[in-house]
């Protein structure tokens, strides 16, 4: 059996039959699946991505087989999650939650809320103890079966640099034994920048924009005495991949 197919130690999730958590309903309540409308929005963002770009994966046998995971990805524009769904196998995909910000739904417009749609969201308040409690729904996703996408740096760059990291991938890595999932984003944020109202799917001269995701292996909490190094850690493999191939 390969490393990334066996269950870490400690890990509480179940195995990629998936079944829904039975737990009392305690206001920690697992995302539902989404909505007809909801897939059919991740469907046609995906058809005209695969249509209008040049889309490269990378990595794809480091995708867990038998265990639910943690997703860490950079954050470089709004279709970030459609993209990642992409890479996904279909259970997958259908099985994934996203941390995103409590206030796309109410402060960003359409998009927004068209984000909510397709996310199966965990909502996270950007000020106050909201962190907390997504993270708790976050956990009780992964006992019920679920993989969380988390972009450690809470927001979208504005520069297409990474910033910093924040802790929320490992520390359900080191807390619950959850593999991260570690997905690089190169070419996003020349294809929609902040402050571009649309996204750009051909450069300069005329030719289809390249989008590469690379998935690298999983990394492990139990490797790392704490969630700080962990998120450390991560921080330096994003930086090394930016420094190699630039974003």
């Amino acid at each position: 059996m390969k490393d990334n197919d066996k269950r870490p130690a400690g890990f509480t999730g179940q195995t990629d039959k998936r079944p829904r958590s039975k737990k009392k309903d305690t206001g920690h309540r697992v995302p539902p699946p989404r909505s007809l409308f909801g897939r059919l929005i991740v469907t046609l963002s995906l058809v005209i991505s695969r249509r209008k770009l040049n889309i490269v994966i990378e990595g794809q046998e480091h995708i867990p087989k038998d265990v639910p995971y943690v997703i860490a990805a950079n954050h470089v524009t709004y279709m970030d999650a459609l993209w990642i769904f992409s890479l996904l196998p279909p259970d997958h995909y259908a099985q994934t939650c996203a941390l995103i910000g409590a206030d796309l739904q109410t402060d960003y417009g359409l998009l927004g809320k068209i984000m909510f749609l397709t996310a199966r969201p965990i909502p996270v308040e950007r000020k106050g103890s909201g962190g907390a409690r997504s993270l708790i729904i976050a956990k009780n996703a992964l006992e019920a079966g679920n993989n969380i996408l988390i972009h450690p740096e809470g927001t979208r760059s504005k520069t297409g640099c990474l910033g910093p990291f924040h802790s929320g991938a490992a520390y359900l890595s080191t807390k619950y034994g959850a593999p991260i999932l570690p997905v690089y984003i190169k070419g996003g944020h020349d294809i929609w920048p902040p402050g571009q109202r649309f996204p750009s799917f051909k450069d300069a001269e005329g030719k289809k924009r390249e989008l590469r995701l690379i998935i690298k292996p999983c990394v492990y909490g139990k490797d790392y005495p704490d969630a700080k190094a962990m998120t450390q850690a991560l921080a330096d493999l994003f930086q090394d991949l930016q420094d190699e191939i630039g974003y």
